[in-house]
């Protein structure tokens, strides 16, 4: 019952009536059960940064703003529309991570030796490799084509194949995210 006052923001001399009636613990009992589930969550999160063999996980996290407006029925004095803001979060986990990836020591003197300014429009078009764009494109449009063309459906097999050898340069391997919502972390 402790909680659930806490959580909506009861005053404490309500706590000192609802405690001395036995219907709630106290405002300080309550505080110090928190923290000690902010403990354990917090152990919990940190248990999660490491599988099973003992080696560090990495995860993507990402935030959301939400904005939720409550209209009220019957607009009184204590009962007016109001808007609720809060923040949403959500960890994903990511496989393969090198040793080193998240070294930012290349990154800090890169920007200090000020090497973003050799960085031109010219130069990334330099390095796009354009034939292959090309037949990458091509393949996109022969794989709708023996995909909705029935009389071209035989060569289903073939186009395939050229997706998984001559188009394919950087194939990352294909699995499901997994993900962490905000009441497992």
């Amino acid at each position: 019952m402790g909680l659930l006052l806490f959580a909506s923001r009861t005053g404490r001399p309500v706590f000192r009536i609802l405690n001395r009636l036995g219907v709630s613990t106290s405002y300080r009992t309550t505080v110090l059960r928190i923290h000690k589930l902010a403990e354990r969550a917090s152990k919990a999160l940190c248990s999660v940064g490491y599988d099973e063999h003992g080696n560090k996980r990495y995860f993507l996290v990402v935030y959301d703003n939400i904005n939720k407006h409550r209209k009220a029925w019957m607009a009184a004095f204590g009962k007016q529309s109001n808007m609720q803001n809060g923040t949403a979060q959500t960890a994903i986990l990511l496989e393969d991570v090198p040793d080193g990836a998240f070294n930012t020591e290349p990154v800090l003197e890169a920007c200090n030796k000020g090497l973003r300014r050799n960085l031109t429009t010219q130069r990334l078009v330099a390095d796009i490799n354009h034939d292959h764009l090309k037949r990458v494109g091509t393949g996109h449009v022969l794989r709708i084509l023996v995909e909705h063309v029935p009389i071209l459906q035989q060569y289903t097999k073939t186009v395939e194949q050229r997706f998984q050898s001559s188009y394919a340069i950087h194939r990352l391997p294909t699995r499901r995210s997994t993900i962490f919502p905000p009441q497992n972390l």
